[in-house]
């Protein structure tokens, strides 16, 4: 089944994504949070309020939110993994970390190791290497 093209959806997830990057942490919510309201399977939207939470050191909504994205599965479900793995790194949960970094990798779709090297890099700062 295709999934329909929701212009609203991707105007409030693009006005969220503009608060973000202006680090207007509460107002890009509320627009990710629009984004939802009109298509409560916008992956996009999930995901940049994961990093709207992330950026704003709530990271139980982050986790949440990522991993809404990933039950919603579609084709950068290892990136998604990757920024999950980030919030339980900067949480101190290495093992789920880990986890989370194994799963992007097995999930890559990508022969140029893109996953695994970024992976390599957030490891490396948890272990002092």
């Amino acid at each position: 089944m295709t999934r329909r093209f929701n212009r609203g959806a991707a105007f409030w997830n693009e006005s969220g994504d503009t608060a973000l990057r202006k680090k207007d942490f509460d107002l890009a919510i509320q627009y990710f949070e629009q984004a939802i309201k009109l298509d409560p399977g916008y992956v996009m939207a999930y995901y940049n309020m994961g990093l709207t939470y992330k950026d704003k050191g709530e990271y139980a909504k982050a986790i949440q939110c990522f991993e809404k994205a990933i039950d919603l599965n579609d084709d950068n479900s290892f990136i998604y993994y990757i920024d999950l793995g980030k919030v339980y790194k900067e949480k101190g949960d290495y093992a789920k970390a880990i986890q989370s970094f194994d799963k992007a990798i097995e999930l890559d779709p990508h022969d140029d190791n893109f996953a695994k090297e970024l992976i390599d890099e957030e490891i490396a700062d948890m272990t002092g290497k």
